[in-house]
């Protein structure tokens, strides 16, 4: 079970019992998951040896979707550190 998912049912088990719960929405599971493809698509374009232009591109697309999964885990106070 991916960590996201497991965190959104540890909290919804929180609000049921009346402790205090963060929001996980789904949105953040599904960019994760989104982080989590990329970063398998780029590791099969080094295995395949692509060039470095294409792998650069792949690499901006993750930091795109990185930078918007930390946005999302600030909006919702659940940013680390």
């Amino acid at each position: 079970m991916a960590y996201w998912r497991l965190r959104r049912l540890i909290e919804q088990y929180k609000k049921a019992i009346g402790k205090e719960a963060k929001e996980v929405p789904p949105e953040i599971e599904e960019l994760y998951r989104r982080i989590e493809e990329q970063r398998r698509k780029i590791r099969e374009l080094e295995e395949k040896k692509a060039s470095a232009d294409l792998i650069s591109i792949e690499l901006t697309r993750l930091g795109d979707l990185e930078a918007q999964f930390r946005q999302l885990l600030k909006k919702y106070g659940l940013a680390e550190g």
